[in-house]
Formats: C-alpha cells, sequence, structure tokens
C-alpha cells in the first residue's frame, strides 16, 4: 500500500513538472514564436540579438538557427521568429555565401545575391525608430551616411528619417541609428568588439565596460 502510495505522489510531482514545462513552454512561444529562443533572457531594450533551439544557452554566440531548427537548406544565419512569414522567414537567405562565423547580418530573398545591396531589412520591419540591422549599398549617400539604410525599402532617399548616433561617422561603427536628430550618444549603441572586425561589431551593449 505505501509502495502504491509512493508511485502514486511521484506521478503527481512528475504531472506538476509536466504542466509546468508546458507552461513555460507556451509562454515563451507567445514571446518569441515556436522553436525560437533569445540568448538575453532579460530581453534587453536593444537586444536580443540572437536566438537559439536552446532554451539553455545563455550566452552570444554562433548559435544562431531559423526559428524552424529542421530548416537545414538556408544555413544558420536565417531566422525568424514567425515561421509563417514569407517574406522574412523560409525564402530568407544569407548574403554571405561562406556563412562565416559572426557574420553578415544581412538577408535576402534573392538567392543570387552574395552582396550587400539594397534587399538588406531589418529583422523587425515594423521598427523604424531602432534599425541597427539597416544597411545600404550606396557609399554616395554622404548626408546620412553609407551604413544608413531607411526600414522603408521603398524609399529611394534611404533615410529621410534616419539618424546615425555616431556625429563623426566611423568606419566601423557604432551601428546604432534613430528618428531623433537631436541624439548623438554613443551610450545607446555601444559594441562590444574591440578589434573592429572588417564585419562587425555584430553585437550591443549599453555596458561601455563590456568588451566581450
Amino acid at each position: 500500500m505505501r509502495s502504491m502510495v509512493h508511485g502514486v505522489i511521484q506521478l503527481i510531482q512528475t504531472m506538476r513538472s509536466m504542466v509546468h514545462g508546458v507552461i513555460q513552454l507556451i509562454q515563451t512561444m507567445r514571446e518569441y514564436g515556436p522553436w525560437c529562443y533569445t540568448t538575453d533572457p532579460n530581453n534587453e531594450e536593444y537586444g536580443p540579438w540572437c536566438y537559439t533551439t536552446d532554451p539553455d544557452n545563455e550566452e552570444y554566440g554562433p548559435w544562431c538557427y531559423t526559428a524552424d531548427p529542421d530548416n537545414e537548406e538556408y544555413g544558420p544565419w536565417c531566422y525568424t521568429t514567425d515561421p509563417d512569414n514569407e517574406e522574412f522567414g523560409p525564402r530568407c537567405y544569407t548574403t554571405d555565401p561562406d556563412n562565416e562565423e559572426y557574420g553578415p547580418w544581412c538577408y535576402t530573398t534573392d538567392p543570387n545575391n552574395e552582396e550587400y545591396g539594397p534587399w538588406c531589412y531589418t529583422t523587425d520591419p515594423d521598427n523604424e525608430e531602432y534599425g541597427p540591422w539597416c544597411y545600404t549599398t550606396d557609399t554616395n549617400n554622404e548626408e546620412y551616411g553609407p551604413w544608413c539604410y531607411t526600414t522603408d525599402p521603398d524609399n529611394e532617399e534611404y533615410g529621410s528619417w534616419c539618424y546615425t548616433t555616431d556625429p563623426d561617422n566611423e568606419e566601423y561603427g557604432p551601428w546604432c541609428y534613430t528618428t531623433d536628430p537631436d541624439m548623438r550618444s554613443m551610450v545607446h549603441g555601444l559594441y562590444n568588439d574591440p578589434n573592429n572586425e572588417e564585419y562587425g561589431p555584430w553585437r550591443y551593449t549599453t555596458d561601455p565596460d563590456n568588451e566581450e
């Protein structure tokens, strides 16, 4: 009898644990979409920048996958939090055919586009205020800088409301933009790549001492 009672108690505990796990999974799916976890558990204002299928992976790194972990066709750099989003989803190709470890963070629906081009969009098409994923190949666009591209792909002016937070327009950063022309501080767009790599920095932080 005691053995049966003990077994029932264990079963109840297991069921509670399973229910708790399901609740956590549902909450995660609602926030980030199915199969997709953020590597930034704090969901900071200017992050997260990386998603993973491993819910225990809280570190930034090259573990960014498509929101569909079985979608191996397009490589680990193509992802969306909405698997039904055809514009940024399964027809999403990287502009880097070599799939380098940390970049580039630029995507296109044209599988033959191996260069950075006007088909590069922010991963958040509705985020018109801050768009660190915005690029342009118009290097002659001196007014807003060659790295400033509006989130509106039909805007031929390439940045009528896009301003850099770096008034000196330095070569490698900071990669932070705003619609506020009076905002000229790096405090909201510090990068943690102290080596200024050619295709970086790819990560951002509000901590000026974070160089990792």
